[in-house]
């Protein structure tokens, strides 16, 4: 039986386009934004999209318009990071499991972008919304991205299993820079400080000294999507029986 530490990966593996899908503002800084500042400096063409508008990250009301407030913290976050192209698919926070026509949303946005590599979050992620968003995201990649996009699967509420590990040490200062645009959500909860620990924590079986930390992710090409899926879901129902 061999190891399975994941692999230390070479950024230039990866190519433009992006196309960044995630749930909810912020999400896409936690799981992959030391990547999106390397892919935006190399000049690769970097689109966000944020599937609902975030309305439901003020639980205790502290703010007088949330979703505004988070779309503006958006920007100033994807300006830190080198990123001008952002959408929203207006999708409600907090309710993405009784939205309708999230799939077909997903595949029109995929034939129209073709992504070389898509980060996207994980089935295996906490939050419900990121779980419902990661399964018709990978069903959708499947039915309608080019057979050699990348799928850089990402964990935002825990790191998934990851296969992949990509050094971010010189970028470190960006992205934290970029999480501290969320006063919203570090309102809250210091997310910052802790995604930064994680970071630096992925690099614990790497020798090299000078890699200091890392952005983590499951790394899938598009022919097994559906499978890894499949596995994901059965995984769930060991892990949290009903």
């Amino acid at each position: 039986m061999e190891h399975l530490f994941p692999a230390l990966t070479s950024r230039d593996a990866f190519q433009g386009p992006v196309l960044v899908l995630v749930p909810h503002p912020d999400d896409e800084v936690i799981g992959c934004g030391a990547m999106m500042a390397w892919h935006a400096s190399r000049g690769h063409r970097v689109v966000v999209v944020h599937a609902t508008d975030g309305s439901g990250g003020d639980p205790e009301g502290k703010f007088e318009d949330i979703a505004a407030l988070r779309r503006a913290e958006s920007a100033r976050a994807l300006e830190i990071l080198g990123i001008r192209e952002w959408r929203e698919l207006g999708f409600p926070d907090g309710a993405l499991e009784e939205a309708q026509g999230l799939e077909e949303a997903l595949e029109e946005l995929f034939r129209m972008l073709a992504p070389r590599t898509l980060y996207t979050i994980s089935p295996l992620d906490n939050h419900r919304d990121h779980r419902v968003l990661a399964r018709a995201s990978l069903r959708a990649a499947h039915a309608a991205c080019p057979p050699e996009t990348e799928c850089m699967v990402m964990g935002v509420n825990n790191m998934g299993l990851p296969n992949t590990l990509v050094d971010i040490t010189d970028l470190l200062e960006t992205k934290e820079k970029a999480l501290r645009s969320f006063q919203s959500q570090l309102a809250y909860i210091d997310f910052a400080t802790k995604v930064m620990w994680r970071d630096k924590a992925a690099t614990v079986n790497i020798e090299d000294a000078g890699v200091k930390a890392c952005e983590a992710f499951m790394r899938l090409p598009a022919n097994r999507l559906l499978d890894f899926l499949e596995k994901a879901e059965a995984l769930e129902g060991v892990l949290y029986p009903v």
